[in-house]
């Protein structure tokens, strides 16, 4: 699965994916997100995720 990761402005991760999360429960989504954080950053105590959104994106053509 396609995901991004970042930082916020406030140090915050920030991870997202492509995906239809809508259908999930918020425990599948809770555990996802921590297999992806502890594959890419192992070295970092389990984090307690504070929010969780799902929905639809766009994208336009610049002219």
């Amino acid at each position: 699965m396609l995901s991004s990761i970042r930082r916020d402005a406030e140090g915050r991760l920030l991870l997202g994916s492509l995906g239809n999360g809508s259908q999930k429960p918020l425990w599948f989504l809770k555990a996802w997100a921590d297999r992806v954080q502890q594959h890419y950053f192992p070295y970092l105590k389990p984090v307690e995720w504070e929010c969780t959104w799902t929905g639809c994106i766009a994208f336009t053509p610049t002219t």
